[in-house]
């Protein structure tokens, strides 16, 4: 496992998904996470961010939108997502051998420049 930089590409060349996912980042960071990835994917998995603060490592989805016409990001994260992620965080739980506790989160932001409205470490797989 390696731990990588919150600073990336001038937020000209980024698309919005990009640069509201480099905000969070820095606001995860702010708050007292630690950035462990960012973007990470394999063929069957897509975490945003994976983070680790207190021993625990947060699997987080990031969902950006300018403004409240279309909803808030939270909204966009349905079931079947919330399955997707768990199946991705236990899949890089144990292609890394971390133990420790895994917890399923999410940050909803929005704004120019984005900005962390929500932040929820509850996600849970009935």
């Amino acid at each position: 496992m390696h731990i990588v930089s919150v600073s990336s590409p001038s937020e000209e060349s980024l698309n919005s998904g990009q640069i509201a996912e480099r905000h969070c980042a820095q606001w995860l960071s702010k708050t007292g996470f630690t950035i462990v990835e960012r973007n990470w994917k394999t063929r069957r998995h897509e975490i945003d961010i994976i983070a680790q603060k207190e021993g625990a490592t947060y699997f987080i989805e990031v969902k950006y939108r300018i403004d409240g016409r279309h909803g808030v990001g939270f909204e966009y994260i349905t079931e079947s997502k919330q399955t997707r992620m768990a199946r991705a965080a236990e899949y890089y739980m144990a292609r890394n051998q971390i133990q420790g506790p895994c917890i399923l989160a999410a940050a909803s932001l929005s704004g120019q420049p984005p900005v962390v409205d929500e932040f929820t470490d509850e996600i849970t797989i009935d």
